[in-house]
C-alpha cells in the first residue's frame, strides 16, 4: 500500500499503517528528517498537513512539530493524531513481523540524519526486512557512507523526466552502491532497454505501476526473474 495508506486518506501515519498491517505483509512509507535530524514518516507537509506548520519540515525541529495534530483527521474518531517517528514505526513493524519499503523523501545528507534512519533498523533486527529507496542516488550513497550498513537493500527510483532518467548512468551508479536494485516507472518502450542493461550487471528491476498491467505481465514473461508490482490500490 503506497505511502503508508495513501488510499485511506491519511498517508504516513501510525493510524493508517496499523490498519494496513492487518491485511498486508509489506508497508510502504516515506521518510523526511527534521532540522535536528529526527526521522519521521512524511512525504511533505501538503500530504500530511500539521496545524500551524508551513513550508518544509526540514525547517522545524522535532520538538516543534511532535505535538502538532494532523489536520486530515479533524472531525474523525482519530482527531488529534500527530506525526509518527520512523523509529516507532520500525518497532511496530518488527513486532508484527512486517516488511518495509521506505523512500528517503526529504532527508538531509548529514551523518546524524542518516544514522537516524539506520539505527531503528539495527535496533529492531530489521536488516534484510527493509528496502530503502530514493530518486536521489547521492542520498543513497550518503546512507552507505554515514552508516557503514552494506546489508540493507537500496533501491534507485527511475522516473521519466527526472534528473536520473539516463539509464546508463543509473545502471553504473546502482552497481557501485552494492546490494541494490532499481524501481522504475518509465515509458513502456524504454523498459526492455532498462532490463537488458540491468541483466548485464545482475541488477534486479521492479516496475511500479498502477496502469497497463497486461503490458507489464507481458514484459515479465519476456524477462523472467524480475518483479512487477502494482503501485497502490484504492480500497
Amino acid at each position: 500500500m503506497h505511502g503508508g495508506g495513501k488510499s485511506l486518506g491519511a498517508e504516513n501515519t501510525i493510524v493508517s499503517c496499523s490498519l494496513l498491517s492487518n491485511y498486508f505483509d509489506v508497508i510502504d512509507v516515506d521518510i523526511s528528517t527534521t532540522l535536528d535530524g529526527v526521522a519521521i514518516l512524511m512525504h511533505d507537509i501538503k500530504s500530511t498537513p500539521l496545524d500551524g506548520v508551513t513550508g518544509s519540515i526540514a525547517n522545524y525541529t522535532y520538538s516543534q512539530i511532535k505535538d502538532k495534530r494532523n489536520l486530515i483527521f479533524d472531525g474523525t474518531p482519530f482527531e488529534g493524531t500527530t506525526v509518527t517517528k520512523w523509529g516507532d514505526f520500525v518497532t511496530y513493524c518488527a513486532s508484527r513481523g512486517k516488511y518495509i519499503t521506505a523512500e528517503l523523501k526529504n532527508t538531509q545528507s548529514t551523518s546524524e540524519s542518516m544514522m537516524g534512519v539506520f539505527k531503528p533498523i539495527m535496533e529492531n533486527n530489521m536488516v534484510g526486512r527493509v528496502n530503502l529507496q530514493c530518486l536521489n542516488i547521492q542520498r543513497l550513497k550518503d546512507y552507505r557512507a554515514a552508516t557503514g550498513d552494506d546489508a540493507t537493500q537500496l533501491l534507485v527510483l527511475v522516473y521519466d523526466g527526472m534528473p536520473n532518467e539516463d539509464l546508463d548512468y543509473v545502471i553504473s551508479e546502482t552497481e557501485l552502491l552494492g546490494k541494490s536494485g532499481i524501481n522504475a516507472d518509465i515509458n513502456y518502450s524504454r523498459r526492455s532497454e532498462l532490463v537488458e542493461k540491468a541483466k548485464e550487471k545482475n541488477i534486479t528491476v521492479n516496475f511500479w505501476t498502477a496502469k497497463q498491467y497486461s503490458d507489464e505481465l507481458s514484459l515479465l514473461s519476456e524477462f523472467p526473474g524480475h518483479q512487477i508490482s502494482i503501485d497502490y490500490m484504492v480500497v
